[in-house]
């Protein structure tokens, strides 16, 4: 049972042209004979040669009109048996000599050379075509192998911070898990901050009645970027463009970040997406200036003005009423005679910022005892302190709480060299059970830390063989 139309089409078409060709020999001989008997005997020849050539291809054309060409064989056959129809109706119409006879039989014959020949270019295009969508889908596969190198050698550069950051966030919760809960609807963003080109070290926020910090990507960017679509870019160059522009009016207010938040909630601020919007259009706006720009002279005057540009976008920040500089000491941040160092909040804001890994439940930092505690009484304020280390002594048995926010790693051994186990209170301070004795609080790297360590010098080790190998060879 034959279902695919195009075989159906062939079959039908070729007894079809099978039979012009006889009419078409048959008005030949009408001409080139005056001897009907020889010209019978030729033309009955000539059905046998077709019934012989039918029978004996019959596999062959069959498999051809069920390849993937066979719409292109159908086409052409079509085309050959138009083309023989009009030749044939046009020569009865005019006078019939051995000249016509001829030039029509030439034109027969250019007719079929054309099919053939148009047949196999076609097909060496297609093979040029498939050729190259390999060569493409390979080269597509490449970069996703090269993206995928880069992001598993980045995970291991950076496994030093990445994974004892991790282990951090599943031992406590901090105050940074309130972000997943805040609705981020008021810090979407308006056109006005996209189109600013200065920077205000300000949050950005619609509703403010101040300017907000710049958030802008820069008019190069932006311009550049939406001339792509004047440039027939390719797969790469649209696919940047695209995701790119989705990235830079995805903050804006003319999305709901209401429901957003449920989802992204965890980067604090809707514009911090435009970071990803500035690497994407950035890679696009330059393949579209190079194509559009090709002058070298206007390229580099264009990188001129865009560095002027930046030093204009950055000049506001050397104008801020607070600096720190190299002569800026460490007390100045702490004794209120530069600024207040907690800034209205209850830590010390110069030192942890947006005290964002402060455990949830952190006490006040401006009221808080100095001193070790034991139900909430001061025992002991003689501390010596350096950095990560306290040593302390204690005069009785208690539970006592230290004025140091627990992380995941500190110990606390005594003069023997004992460990306590230790324990995060309700305010995240280290607590644990002592006696009299001397004691001596550390921080110890944990395993994950150490281990996190060596696969970062170790991936640096194995990039710097790799590359010195490929250097000698």
């Amino acid at each position: 049972e034959i279902r695919n139309p195009f075989v159906l089409a062939g079959a039908g078409i070729v007894p079809l042209i099978f039979d012009l060709m006889v009419d078409v020999l048959n008005q030949i001989f009408n001409i080139a004979s005056t001897q009907i008997l020889w010209m019978e005997v030729v033309v009955l020849l000539f059905y046998i040669l077709v019934f012989y050539f039918v029978i004996k291809l019959s596999d062959k054309i069959r498999y051809q009109l069920e390849s993937k060409n066979n719409k292109i064989i159908v086409g052409l056959l079509i085309y050959f048996y138009i083309s023989i129809l009009i030749i044939l109706e046009v020569k009865i119409f005019i006078k019939q000599s051995y000249l016509t006879t001829a030039i029509f039989s030439l034109l027969l014959i250019l007719q079929l050379l054309f099919v053939g020949v148009a047949y196999v270019f076609i097909l060496r295009m297609q093979a040029q075509l498939i050729n190259r969508e390999k060569q493409l889908n390979k080269l597509d596969k490449q970069r996703i192998m090269t993206i995928a190198k880069a992001a598993i050698i980045t995970i291991l550069l950076t496994s030093f911070f990445l994974l004892p950051m991790i282990e951090q966030l599943l031992d406590q919760t901090f105050v940074l898990s309130l972000y997943t809960k805040t609705d981020l609807s008021a810090y979407a963003i308006g056109i006005r901050n996209l189109l600013c080109n200065n920077t205000i070290f300000k949050t950005a926020a619609i509703n403010q009645s101040y300017p907000a910090m710049n958030v802008s990507i820069g008019y190069f960017a932006i311009i550049f970027s939406l001339l792509t679509i004047f440039v027939k870019p390719d797969r790469l160059h649209k696919t940047l463009f695209i995701i790119g522009t989705i990235f830079m009016i995805l903050p804006t207010i003319y999305c709901n970040w209401s429901i957003l938040s449920v989802f992204l909630s965890a980067i604090q601020f809707p514009w911090r997406l435009e970071m990803i919007a500035l690497l994407l259009l950035s890679i696009c706006s330059s393949i579209t200036f190079t194509k559009i720009i090709t002058n070298k002279k206007i390229m580099i005057l264009t990188f001129i003005i865009l560095t002027i540009e930046a030093i204009y976008h950055l000049y506001p920040a050397t104008q801020r009423p607070f600096t720190i500089s190299n002569n800026t000491r460490y007390e100045q941040l702490l004794d209120g005679s530069i600024i207040d160092p907690f800034y209205s909040a209850n830590y010390v804001r110069v030192e942890l910022a947006g005290g964002d890994y402060l455990n949830i439940d952190h006490p006040d930092f401006k009221n808080i005892s100095k001193c070790i505690t034991a139900s909430d009484k001061n025992i002991t304020c003689d501390i010596t302190r350096n950095y990560n280390d306290m040593i302390f002594t204690i005069d009785q048995e208690a539970e006592v709480t230290l004025p140091v926010s627990y992380y995941k790693g500190y110990v606390i051994i005594d003069q023997n060299n004992n460990t306590y186990p230790i324990s995060s209170n309700k305010q995240g301070l280290i607590t644990f059970n002592a006696n009299k004795n001397t004691y001596h609080l550390r921080y110890r790297y944990t395993k994950v830390q150490i281990i996190s360590l060596l696969i970062s010098i170790s991936t640096i080790l194995i990039i710097i063989i790799n590359r010195a190998r490929k250097f000698k060879s």
